[in-house]
């Protein structure tokens, strides 16, 4: 049923144009993955886009491709750094930050600013100013130290947004639980493309690749290589599980970004050796493959700190892998304990064996859970379901002040 809202936005002669407010230059980014899939879902009729971002990268040809304008731009970044230095240059340019967003709103004629991230201030004062709708979307539950800046946070954006959209409950309630009405906040899981993950054949291409079976247990953890993944955790499991599992392999799949990302996979090596783990454990670097390599897993192990989401924990329920994963951030909202795969507590590498155990010795309850994930991310997750969630959210804040946006539209 079409709101009478969405009736009023949709009497406007062109699409509304959304500036979209990206905080990140860098190849990989959970941010931009999840706004590629919400915009490849977009009605190009009822929407336009302009992403704006740092700089450069391979994103933003993707961007281009589905219609956006991309715009570079200096803008002030919160970074997890409470240093003097840091902080007097990230306030001498705030205000210039939000001169450049209002220019940039005024130039685009944008009807709505949708902030990709907690870590840009700069523009819910802008669409202020401007008296356009703003919102801000929060990915990530790692910003939860020291408590008074995530007060301060929650006071910013209670003043500054219109609406805010968080990946998961545990996300949302972080700023819930200080201060942000409940009224102004939408939970909206992220996409997954479930398609690309839900054959119902495993693929043989990486195990191939790898020099193994089709029947040889993989137990793989992916994602960024990053200290906040804890992947050393993963690695004592896997220790614990080699002997048993004589045939089992381990795949650890994903790039290092950063230069500490770096220095990190060279420490996760040199624990694989000390582990007596060589030849056992895989190191794949950075891949665009994910869902070959997905399907080829028989157990998606994560063992992640902090977690909003949890993208690849919903990507392999969506493959039809079962998942043994710490329970931390929005982990236990995603997994079903015990029908989807298992919780097992954050840094307790013995339950991880254990629980990863379990799975390679009972086969057809392994594949039960499987078939359970698979179900639950088709019913939750498509991303489709996921852009008209957002869509709506447009529509709503766009369709408060429909008689200024017809306005501006006839001019």
């Amino acid at each position: 049923m079409v709101s009478p809202d969405a009736i009023k936005v949709n009497s406007v002669r062109r699409p509304l144009n959304v500036l979209v407010v990206n905080p990140f230059d860098e190849a990989i980014s959970g941010n931009d993955e999840v706004l590629v899939r919400v915009m490849e879902k977009m009605d190009r009729d009822r929407f336009k886009f302009v992403v704006v971002q740092p700089g450069d990268n391979p994103y933003a040809e993707r961007y281009r491709s589905m219609g956006a304008e991309v715009v570079f731009m200096r803008m002030s970044i919160i970074k997890r750094s409470l240093k003097t230095a840091y902080l007097a240059r990230y306030a001498a340019d705030f205000l210039p930050t939000v001169y450049r967003f209002g220019r940039l709103c005024r130039k685009y004629k944008i009807d709505i600013v949708h902030t990709n991230t907690t870590q840009i201030l700069g523009a819910g004062p802008a669409a202020r100013l401007l008296r356009l709708p703003s919102i801000y979307h929060v990915h990530s539950v790692s910003i939860i130290k020291p408590e008074w800046v995530v007060r301060l946070l929650s006071l910013w954006f209670r003043a500054t947004a219109d609406m805010m959209i968080a990946n998961s409950p545990v996300t949302a309630a972080i700023f819930t639980d200080r201060g942000f009405p409940e009224k102004k906040m939408k939970v909206v899981w992220n996409p997954v493309d479930v398609d690309a993950f839900s054959s119902e054949f495993a693929s043989e291409d990486f195990r191939y690749e790898i020099g193994v079976e089709h029947d040889t247990p993989l137990v793989g953890i992916v994602g960024r290589v990053a200290r906040i993944k804890c992947i050393e955790h993963f690695l004592r499991a896997c220790a614990l599980l080699a002997d048993r599992f004589e045939s089992a392999l381990f795949p650890v799949v994903g790039g290092a970004n950063t230069e500490e990302d770096k220095m990190y996979l060279k420490e996760l090596e040199e624990l694989t050796r000390s582990l007596g783990l060589e030849g056992r454990v895989v190191f794949t670097g950075r891949r665009t493959d994910i869902s070959n390599i997905m399907r080829s897993l028989t157990v998606l192990g994560h063992s992640c700190l902090y977690e909003g989401f949890g993208l690849v924990i919903a990507e392999a329920m969506a493959a039809g892998v079962p998942v043994v994963a710490a329970a931390t951030g929005a982990a236990p909202e995603i997994i079903d304990d015990d029908r989807t795969g298992y919780l097992v507590p954050f840094g307790d590498h013995s339950k991880m064996a254990e629980a990863i155990a379990l799975l390679l010795d009972n086969p057809e309850k392994s594949k039960k859970m499987g078939e359970a994930g698979r179900e639950k991310a088709n019913r939750l997750w498509r991303a489709r379901h996921i852009a008209d969630s957002i869509a709506q959210v447009y529509l709503k804040l766009a369709g408060a002040g429909s008689e200024k946006l017809s306005k501006r539209a006839a001019s």
